[in-house]
């Protein structure tokens, strides 16, 4: 996953808010959608509210009608020509108008149900949404409910002009075949309505909650789609910058803490890869400008051994192990016998060919483990690690028979050398090791007194 930090977090970043953009989207669409429900919802309530009324008008009539030609009450009379009245709008329409106005005392309709404009019953009807042939059936059941209203009024007719109740035909009529004929026929037209009605209605409901079945259950797989990117941008940010950026911190301190060996570890190629990248060749130019110091610090620069300093820093460790631990140590100082005259002879760069050559010669007799070093102008120093004295004077002398008969050669010439050695060794009383070096440099200058070119040790 080699891609760049600011172009994964663009992409992650557009991915959400598409996401979100679709999810508003999906609630837009969902309040559509349901606003659209409830709107149906509202409109069948309201037509089928209307279909009833006109029904209850019909029966509000029929229970006026045959209470008045039984009882010859004038109220129910008078309460049945105002059904039909308010029904044609020539009277205003209570508020809320429902079957159950009439059987309310006129006390508590005014103050249950006040008046207000007058509205026929048809033209509230033209007000909603009904389509051609539910308008056709109510408007037939209207016209069959007007034509009952006349019977009905025919029966009023009869009831007033018979004095004899026993002779009164009124109350046959409203109870005759007759009559429940047209009561039917107003009846039908609005079953038949009732059932277009809901027939329409129910599968623009069916439909309606659908979509919202749909919407929810797009808008739960953009949930979840989300929080599967939103768990990709969490592992990716583990993956490509806490774990690249604690690794990091941790090679920074033990950086700090001078460890030699970190450890590389190998990360994306983004931004953060690409600063522990930088982060390990600073590293690697900072180790070499260190080695580069202690080299300059620890090695002389003409004859490429250590220097004097870093010889009492590595020899003074071994003088205290020595001494804890009561093992042998010993020390021999070489000089290069008559090394004025070589220089006045071959010239200084001519000696300092020679120095060299003696360094080089040395260094490939001794073991790993000894410590060789400058110890100023012609003189070097060694460190022989567990070796007694006697052992220490056979080196010294390999040392110089290898010394005397390897010439060192400058332009074609054989320049031939001698050196003498003074050595030493650890004693028990010895407290320090310039004790020991102290010896060595007298044996070295006995040697001189003696001849040069030989070995002393004391």
């Amino acid at each position: 996953m080699d891609i760049k930090l600011k172009t994964f977090f663009t992409i992650i970043g557009i991915a959400i808010f598409s996401i979100m953009f679709l999810v508003l989207y999906e609630i837009f669409r969902l309040y559509q959608v349901t606003t659209a429900l409830a709107f149906t919802e509202k409109q069948r309530y309201e037509m089928t509210l209307k279909a009833d009324e006109l029904r209850q008008s019909s029966d509000d009539l029929t229970k006026m009608a045959r209470a008045y030609v039984i009882t010859h009450d004038p109220h129910f009379k008078e309460d049945y020509y105002k059904i039909l009245k308010i029904r044609n709008g020539e009277e205003p329409r209570p508020k809320d108008y429902e079957g159950i106005y009439w059987d309310l005392s006129p006390k508590i309709r005014k103050i249950m149900h006040p008046l207000q404009k007058p509205s026929s019953l048809e033209s509230q009807m033209q007000k909603l949404p009904y389509s051609d042939f539910e308008l056709k059936k109510l408007k037939e059941s209207k016209i069959n409910s007007d034509k009952l209203a006349l019977l009905e009024q025919d029966a009023f007719a009869k009831s007033e002009k018979s004095k004899n109740l026993k002779l009164d035909t009124s109350i046959a009529l409203l109870h005759s075949k007759e009559y429940f004929q047209a009561k039917e026929n107003i009846m039908l037209p609005i079953d038949v309505f009732l059932t277009a009605v809901r027939k329409r209605t129910r599968q623009k409901i069916v439909d309606a909650h659908h979509k919202i079945d749909t919407i929810y259950k797009e808008i739960a797989l953009l949930f979840i789609i989300n929080i599967i990117i939103l768990l990709l941008a969490v592992y990716v940010l583990r993956k490509k910058i806490l774990a690249p950026i604690e690794y990091l911190h941790q090679a920074i301190l033990a950086f700090r803490n001078n460890e030699k060996e970190i450890p590389k570890q190998k990360f994306y190629k983004d931004e953060i890869g690409q600063m522990i990248e930088q982060f390990f060749e600073m590293k690697e130019k900072i180790d070499q400008d260190n080695e580069k110091l202690r080299q300059l610090a620890t090695t002389d620069p003409l004859t490429k051994i250590y220097n004097r300093r870093a010889f009492f820093e590595i020899a003074n460790s071994f003088f205290t192990l020595a001494k804890r631990e009561e093992i042998e140590l010993s020390i021999l100082i070489l000089d290069i016998d008559f090394f004025k005259k070589v220089n006045d002879t071959y010239g200084h760069v001519a000696g300092d060919r020679i120095l060299q050559h003696l360094a080089q010669v040395v260094q490939e007799t001794l073991r790993k483990s000894d410590i060789f070093a400058r110890y100023g102008g012609e003189e070097f120093i060694v460190l022989l690690p567990n070796t007694s004295l006697d052992a220490a004077q056979h080196v010294a002398q390999k040392i110089r028979q290898q010394v005397e008969r390897t010439p060192c050669h400058i332009d074609d010439i054989d320049i031939f050398i001698t050196i003498s050695i003074g050595g030493s060794a650890y004693k028990k009383e010895d407290n320090s090791l310039n004790e020991i070096i102290l010896r060595a440099d007298k044996a070295l200058y006995l040697a001189k007194e003696n001849g040069r070119n030989r070995v002393e040790v004391l």
